[in-house]
């Protein structure tokens, strides 16, 4: 299948930075730009009219991620959904808040700023990051290193579904069924997994989920998700107030049946709903394309780029994993005095050369990463190569 058919693709530039933010297919942009040239017509009513909508909506990405839509509530993006949680959640006094060295930097100021408003501990413990510790590297091992972080006075874990920069995937399932024997609250930061991996909420065991729909989904940019386990809905607790916060007003009662701890939680100002209205068309896509379909065609291109590299750069691999433990983004290890460059290096490779990829900080030495997405080709990774080999 030819997935490029799906996408305007810019032939001036070779786009493999799908991690930051990914390429929305045709019709999703045709959707934002009808839906809100529709919303202008009577702006005032139409937005009287936005929250039953964004009630669809919210079920049709629950089908979609089999949870229940109660259990979700809509963000522009995985760092709000994550401020919502980490700075709500109730967390017994003195206690600890446990993160690893491989987490975003975004997400891990929001627990080192819970810790300090809070007055609770912010420890870090190590997890594989580097090529030579890979070795023996499973799901089982993982769990053993998390298992054994945790301490007597951690009350919250905080990781990573698949880790930012080398594309390492987590058994949060299995951390999740330790964390609830501890009476641990696990948090998980899930950007880098929906449309790169199936997710079923049905049988999701951490307490709390949050991530974007503008990477791997490729859906409209300025939109994400909060998920939480019922089991801890009553220990969680918003903090900003506004129209829901107590009764629930005439114009947002078609919102998920008039439940209030829905309501509280939906986008209840003014608002350009735009991309969420969207999420539908970008549903569809993937309905129609095939989940299958695309995340085969990621592993292939996956593949192709790490054999690629092997052979003309012997560059060092992180992202080398086995399936179980892999996600779709790709980092290697630069020669030293383009790892000085850091950011520098892809702003170069982007103004002089015409590629976009990325570059990430892992465990604090820069690395290249690499996030190529369906509508990638093979050429496109092989003119990259060719790109690299005149910067060295």
């Amino acid at each position: 299948m030819d997935f490029r058919e799906f996408f305007d693709i810019n032939p001036d530039i070779i786009y493999l930075n799908s991690g930051t933010l990914a390429i929305c297919p045709r019709a999703v942009k045709q959707s934002m730009r009808i839906t809100r040239d529709e919303y202008e017509k009577n702006p005032a009513q139409s937005l009287f009219d936005t929250w039953a909508k964004m009630w669809t909506v919210q079920q049709d990405l629950a089908k979609f991620l089999n949870a229940d839509p109660q259990d979700l509530w809509l963000r522009t993006n995985v760092t709000v959904a994550m401020n919502d949680f980490i700075m709500g959640v109730e967390l017994p006094e003195k206690s600890e808040i446990l993160i690893s060295d491989l987490e975003y930097g975004a997400i891990t100021n929001i627990c080192k700023y819970r810790a300090e408003k809070s007055q609770l501990s912010l420890r870090t413990f190590h997890l594989p990051g580097k090529p030579e510790e890979f070795k023996n590297i499973s799901e089982e091992s993982l769990v053993e290193t998390v298992a054994k972080a945790l301490g007597p006075k951690t009350s919250l874990l905080m990781l990573s579904h698949v880790t930012t920069g080398s594309g390492l995937k987590l058994p949060i399932d299995k951390i999740a069924k330790i964390c609830h024997e501890k009476n641990i609250i696990f948090a998980v930061d899930g950007a880098h997994a929906p449309g790169a991996m199936k997710i079923d909420f049905s049988n999701m065991n951490c307490d709390f989920y949050g991530s974007n729909l503008h990477k791997w989904m490729m859906g409209p940019k300025g939109t994400g998700f909060g998920w939480v386990n019922k089991r801890v809905k009553d220990k969680l607790h918003l903090s900003h107030a506004g129209w829901t916060t107590y009764e629930i007003p005439i114009p947002f009662r078609g919102f998920a049946n008039q439940d209030p701890w829905s309501a509280k939680w939906m986008i209840s100002s003014s608002h350009d709903f735009t991309p969420f209205f969207a999420i539908q068309s970008i549903i569809k896509f993937w309905d129609a394309v095939g989940e299958n379909e695309i995340l085969k065609r990621q592993k292939q291109l996956g593949r192709f780029m790490i054999e690629s590299f092997q052979q003309n750069l012997n560059w060092k691999c992180l992202s080398d994993l086995p399936d179980n433990l892999s996600g779709p983004l790709y980092a290697f290890q630069l020669p030293a005095h383009l790892e000085k460059m850091n950011f520098e290096l892809m702003n170069l490779l982007r103004t002089e050369y015409h590629l976009q990829i990325g570059v990430a900080n892992i465990q604090g030495t820069w690395h290249l990463r690499m996030a190529p997405q369906c509508y990638n080709t093979e050429d496109e990774i092989t003119k990259a190569i060719k790109i690299l080999k005149k910067v060295i």
